[in-house]
Formats: C-alpha cells, structure tokens, sequence
C-alpha cells in the first residue's frame, strides 16, 4: 500500500484493480487477452467443443421441485401453469 501511495495518481479499472497508469492498465489487460488466445489455440480440438445441450443436466430432485417447474412452465410459454404453481 505504501509503494502505491508513493506513485501519486493512480488509475482505478473497476473490479480489475488499481494501476499506475492506465497505459499500464490497457498493457496488462492485452497481454492478459494475448495468453487467453494462447491457451484456447495450444488446446487440443476435442477439448474446446461447442455447447452441447445433452450434456447440461439439472438433477432429478431440482428438477421436480416446485420453484423449478415454475421456471420450466414460464420458459415454455405456460404463463399461467406458472402463476398458479
């Protein structure tokens, strides 16, 4: 805290933190983008695959609660089922 309160003006990026600089900022916030991509191309294809919706599971006892068929009515379009579950 010390070592920031000597640098004087400080830029502050939301929830990324506090910089320097925003210069500083903008650097660390591209070479963070930069090894992003790295990692998704050094990936072997079959590990980065689409979204598959087989494979997004809700359990059995979430499911058949009744807070959850009220969510499952309302995106089916039973508006009413809905309200009176």
């Amino acid at each position: 805290m010390e070592k920031a309160e000597s640098c004087g003006d400080l830029y502050q990026a939301g929830r990324s933190g506090i910089f320097p600089s925003e210069q500083a900022f903008r650097l660390w916030k591209q070479k963070r983008e930069d090894a992003r991509i790295t990692r998704f191309l050094k990936t072997p294809e079959g590990v980065v695959s689409s979204y598959d919706r087989t494979r997004n599971v809700i359990c059995t006892e979430c499911r058949n609660s009744v807070t959850m068929q009220r969510v499952l009515a309302f995106y089916r379009g039973n508006y009413r089922e809905a309200k009176s579950a």
